[in-house]
C-alpha cells in the first residue's frame, strides 16, 4: 500500500532467519518514493507461527494497520502501530473462536476502524469482524456465508459509503463469490456466485470504481489463466 505522500508499506510473512526457523509478522516502510532506503520491523515476534495471511492498510495520521493469523492458537490478530514507522505496536487478538485468521483481507472506514475479513478453517465459514474504534477495544464479528467450504483468498473492499464487500473462493463448488454489505454494520449480507466456470476463484483481488462497481482479478486454476471480471 501507498502512504498519503506515496511511500510505499509492504507487509509480509517470514520464515526464516539465517537457518533458523522463526515465523514473524513484517513490515518494511520506505523512507522515499523509490524506497532507497526503508525501516524493518518485526510485529508479533517470539510469539510462534506469526504473521500467516497478512494484510496492512493505513490510518489517516499514517500509521500502519495490520491483520493476519497468529497460527499458533490459530487466532486472528491486529496489530495497530503507535507511530509511522511501527517502532511500537498494539497487538489485540480480535477473535479466538475457533481456527481463525486465515486469508485475512483488511481495510480502514473513514474513521480509521478497522475492518477485516477472513476463513474460519476448522468450520469452513467466511467471517468478517467490524472495530467499534480505531484501537479496536470492541467489534461485532458476522458469519457471511457457512454454505459448504467457503472463504479462502478474501479480498475486501469498502464502498464510498463505507459498506464491506467480500470476494472469495467457494472450494466445495470451485466458484468465485461475492458477499454485498446491506449497510456498514454489515446487519444484512447478500451472497452472488460470480464465476462458475471451471475451478475459478483463487487468489482473488478487488477493486471498486468511483461509482462503487467491482472490479476483480482471479485465476483459473483449470486453464491456468488470469480472469478479469467487472460487474
Amino acid at each position: 500500500v501507498l502512504t498519503p505522500a506515496d511511500l510505499p508499506v509492504i507487509a509480509y510473512y517470514r520464515s526464516g532467519v539465517n537457518g533458523n526457523i522463526v515465523y514473524d509478522a513484517m513490515l518494511t516502510v520506505c523512507s522515499d518514493k523509490l524506497c532507497t532506503n526503508s525501516t524493518v520491523r518485526a510485529i508479533d515476534d517470539g510469539s510462534g507461527l506469526s504473521g500467516h495471511y497478512i494484510s496492512v492498510a493505513i490510518r489517516s495520521d499514517e500509521r500502519p494497520v495490520l491483520s493476519f493469523s497468529r497460527y499458533s492458537n490459530a487466532d486472528l490478530m491486529l496489530s495497530i502501530c503507535m507511530d509511522a514507522l511501527c517502532l511500537n505496536e498494539t497487538l489485540i487478538a480480535v477473535d479466538k473462536k475457533g481456527e481463525v485468521g486465515f486469508h485475512t483481507s483488511l481495510a480502514l472506514n473513514s474513521q480509521d476502524h478497522p475492518i477485516v475479513s477472513y476463513y474460519r478453517r476448522d468450520t469452513g465459514d467466511l467471517k468478517l469482524l467490524i472495530c467499534q474504534d480505531p484501537m479496536c477495544s470492541q467489534s461485532i464479528t458476522h458469519i457471511l456465508d457457512s454454505r459448504d467450504n467457503v472463504g479462502q483468498y478474501t479480498s475486501l473492499a469498502l464502498t464510498s459509503a463505507g459498506v464491506p464487500i467480500i470476494t472469495y473462493y467457494d472450494e466445495t463448488n470451485q466458484d468465485l463469490k461475492l458477499a454485498l454489505c446491506a449497510d456498514d454494520t454489515c446487519s444484512i449480507v447478500s451472497v452472488v456466485t460470480l464465476d462458475r466456470d471451471y475451478d475459478v476463484g483463487r487468489y482473488s483481488s478487488l477493486a471498486l470504481t468511483d461509482d462503487d462497481r467491482p472490479v476483480i482479478a482471479y485465476y483459473d486454476a483449470t486453464n491456468m489463466d488470469l480472469r478479469l471480471l467487472i460487474a
